[in-house]
């Protein structure tokens, strides 16, 4: 799991992501509080940000890097319950989208990440190097 800019945004994103389709599972509650405490969040202000919807269209103020970490975050949060929900699919496509991604880098992530375990240092870059070859031009 990566660290990221703006945390109570993106902590956020996640926590509509869990609620999407209609049940927060205990992987999904787990792994937010574990990403809200690496972003030094305290368990409190995590807690508050369920009742939030922020917009998910700022995500185009990002850089590359925290865009790529949203995604790749987003995308482990969808599949740490093991089940990928249609809904769940539409939520981080829009993102993906509204990121500036085609429509291949969402699955290209998919294919390529898995929900329990993190990647290396190197597999990192590699996978956003492939990341950068699917931003729109």
């Amino acid at each position: 799991m990566l660290k990221i800019k703006e945390p109570h945004y993106f902590i956020n994103i996640l926590i509509q992501l869990a609620k999407i389709d209609g049940i927060i599972s205990q992987e999904e509650i787990d792994m937010i509080m574990r990403l809200g405490k690496l972003n030094n969040l305290s368990d409190e202000e995590i807690n508050l940000l369920f009742d939030r919807i922020d917009d998910t269209k700022n995500v185009v103020n990002l850089s590359d890097d925290e865009k790529f970490n949203m995604l790749y975050n987003l995308v482990q949060m969808m599949k740490v319950d093991g089940i990928l929900f249609p809904e769940e699919m539409e939520f981080c496509a829009k993102i993906s989208q509204n990121m500036g991604y085609t429509k291949q880098a969402l699955y290209f992530l998919i294919t390529n990440i898995n929900s329990k375990s993190s990647h290396k240092q190197a597999d990192m870059e590699a996978l956003k190097k492939e990341m950068y070859a699917h931003i729109k031009k």
